[in-house]
């Protein structure tokens, strides 16, 4: 039988919910997508319930004929990085939504999906890998150089292939005995995948950096979700326990994937390669078997239709380098929070005090570290992605 360690995290200090302004730590105001070269386009662009918005209304034959870039389906793209077929129209429970499709929480606008290993692929396309040269050519006000990590931020396509591979200062990440990214990368001797590039481009990003991910928000015409605007979508607003209401998480864990969500391994990547590693139930050990496409389990939507606001992944956020928010993922890091300390936990929602477990679900926002929680902070994760929101 499979078993998954648990992540091994160290809380932040206790703060404020932020809305940062640039330059002290926090998210990049959302502004209009880039076209290509990292100009400003006209307008940003809102995609609900996959139908394309204005931008995204035309046909055409180059990316110089849209806003935002042209689609290989020959129609302007909803947004600058669901240009491509596979992780930018291949979203939702049937797999045909748009990727980049916006929903209304609250006052924000957050993209109903986590953003996909084929965005950055058109994201990286599009800059020829030079994502800094992108970030340093932003007006002021757009980025903080505070995220500029040169370590996260690739010059070209060897060195993006590189980043959001399996090296760098990242946890489980390589491609081997359960662990992976969903990044498809070309092969080498020490790091390859079994899946090929179309099946694991419409598999949600993980193993990303959080500058490389802020980054492709910012081209895209937003920011890097923040902690705010994801625990609005995980409690509605803060109207409900979880996503989908009230009930308990076991009315939830039932064999169908519409009645459940993408933890303790729910999804199975299908159809299989003809040849892969295997592991002794015969089934792929490389961990993007068991990442699904982002909304492929309705039951983790909230009730704006945010896609995965529980389950899948966990969740990067836009208020700070390297923090994330727990909320379950394909592995788990949801119904074991009991097993772990009390103090782990940030409660933030009816007058809990900080640092209270409050049962299996406990909303949380931390760093990530290495292994028990030693002083190397992670700059990556297998169970890590994010989304932008506009």
């Amino acid at each position: 039988m499979l078993v998954l360690s648990a992540i091994a995290i160290a809380c932040d200090a206790p703060g404020a919910d932020v809305d940062r302004a640039p330059g002290a730590g926090g998210f990049a105001p959302s502004a209009a997508p880039l076209a290509d070269g990292g100009a400003p386009a006209a307008s940003a662009v809102e995609a609900e319930g996959g139908a394309a918005g204005p931008a995204g209304a035309g046909a055409c034959r180059s990316h110089a004929d849209c806003a935002t870039g042209c689609g290989d389906d020959g129609r302007c793209a909803s947004a600058p990085s669901c240009t491509r077929t596979h992780g930018g129209r291949t979203c939702g429970a049937d797999g045909k939504d748009d990727c980049c499709a916006v929903a209304q929480q609250g006052t924000a606008r957050v993209d109903r999906y986590l953003v996909t290993a084929g965005r950055m692929r058109a994201f990286v396309e599009r800059v020829s890998g030079d994502v800094r040269g992108f970030v340093d050519g932003l007006p002021s006000g757009r980025w903080d150089k505070a995220w500029t990590d040169p370590a996260a931020l690739p010059t070209d396509v060897a060195s993006a292939d590189a980043i959001l591979g399996g090296a760098g200062n990242k946890k489980a990440c390589e491609q081997g005995a359960y662990t992976g990214h969903t990044y498809w990368t070309p092969r080498t001797e020490a790091d390859f995948s079994d899946f090929d590039r179309d099946t694991l481009d419409d598999k949600a990003l993980n193993c990303v950096p959080w500058a490389l991910l802020q980054a492709l928000c910012v081209w895209d015409g937003g920011h890097l979700a923040t902690r705010a605007e994801l625990e609005a979508a995980f409690t509605n607003g803060g109207t409900t326990r979880y996503p989908w209401g009230d009930d308990a998480l076991e009315s939830v864990r039932r064999p169908d994937p519409k009645e459940r969500l993408n933890i303790e391994s729910a999804f199975r990547t299908a159809p299989l390669p003809a040849k892969f590693r295997a592991d002794d139930n015969g089934e792929p050990l490389e961990v993007s078997y068991r990442i699904a496409p982002p909304g492929r389990f309705p039951r983790g939507n909230n009730r704006a239709g945010i896609a995965d606001a529980a389950g899948n992944l966990l969740e990067w956020v836009g208020d700070g380098e390297r923090q994330f928010v727990w909320k379950g993922d394909f592995e788990h890091h949801a119904d074991n929070a009991e097993t772990l300390s009390g103090s782990m936990w940030w409660a933030t929602r009816k007058g809990i005090p900080i640092g209270v477990g409050v049962g299996a679900w406990v909303w949380g926002e931390r760093q990530l570290y290495g292994n028990a929680g030693g002083p190397e902070e992670r700059n990556g994760y297998y169970a890590i992605g994010g989304r932008c929101a506009r």
